[in-house]
């Protein structure tokens, strides 16, 4: 099945931004870097992605991984940029995406957590398992994802933007939050979502389970809340996620579903 999609999800205006912070580049090459290095040139560049996951940076800042080169881990980084001042991921040099693929030993290849003001572009990832079927359909290789962004119990987090990242080869298990780019809300405690999410121009191929999906737990409305109200519930009040724009992807042979959003206004 081949779903080429471009669709606006839900109202998004670009709002009024300051000026840009500088901030400070930093780069990532896995055959020329050493760790020990700054890592703001080219010529002092970082090697691996525990250096780039143990950083905490600031607003402005990029992480440049080197062209035709390619990592095995999860990528996490920490920190959160702000207004006008994204921290961003994207690539240096000729050749093709710098590749991050996961491991067995992760559910994520690309990983942001109660994290803000994120851009990631211009990456290849994947996320295979060795682990099959089983006959009766349960899946043991977990809730994998290529790229995954969690709120969890962190209220309202601004400007996520996915651009051309080419995905592929993600073993999940067959629920909504396995797939090539999962948004992800949990709010039981403190209601949360995200507002100014982008995600355009990517390629997402052979994906379990979906292509792109926007799911969250927030969803009692309407007097939801008070239906058998001595039995606990992981839900939180209706709290949608805002200017929700997903456009220009292609999505080949995802095991269950191509592109889905909920909890969305």
């Amino acid at each position: 099945m081949t779903l080429i999609v471009s669709m606006v999800c839900s109202f998004f205006t670009a709002l009024p931004q300051a000026a840009m912070a500088s901030g400070t580049t930093y780069y990532v090459d896995r055959t020329g870097g050493d760790d020990r290095n700054n890592g703001t040139s080219q010529d002092s560049a970082w090697k691996t992605l525990d250096k780039v996951n143990a950083t905490t940076f600031s607003p402005g800042d990029k992480i440049l991984f080197k062209a035709g080169e390619s990592w095995n881990g999860r990528l996490w980084p920490k920190g959160s940029g702000e207004e006008g001042s994204p921290i961003i991921i994207d690539r240096y040099g000729e050749g093709s995406k710098p590749l991050i693929a996961g491991v067995t030993s992760e559910l994520e290849a690309v990983l942001l957590k109660n994290q803000q003001y994120w851009e990631i572009n211009n990456l290849e990832v994947t996320n295979s398992s060795p682990l099959p079927f089983d006959r009766d359909w349960e899946n043991p290789r977990g809730q994998r994802r290529g790229v995954y962004i969690l709120n969890e119990e962190a209220g309202l987090l601004h400007h996520i933007h996915i651009k051309n990242l080419n995905i592929h080869d993600v073993d999940g298990s067959y629920t909504t939050r396995s797939g090539g780019i999962i948004v992800d809300s949990v709010g039981s405690t403190t209601p949360s979502a995200f507002d100014d999410v982008l995600i355009d121009g990517n390629m997402l191929t052979d994906v379990d389970a979906y292509g792109i999906y926007i799911g969250s737990n927030c969803i009692l409305r309407n007097g939801m809340g008070d239906l058998w109200p001595w039995v606990p519930k992981p839900y939180g009040p209706w709290t949608p996620s805002t200017r929700v724009k997903i456009s220009n992807n292609t999505v080949l042979r995802a095991a269950t579903g191509g592109i889905a959003w909920n909890v969305t206004d």
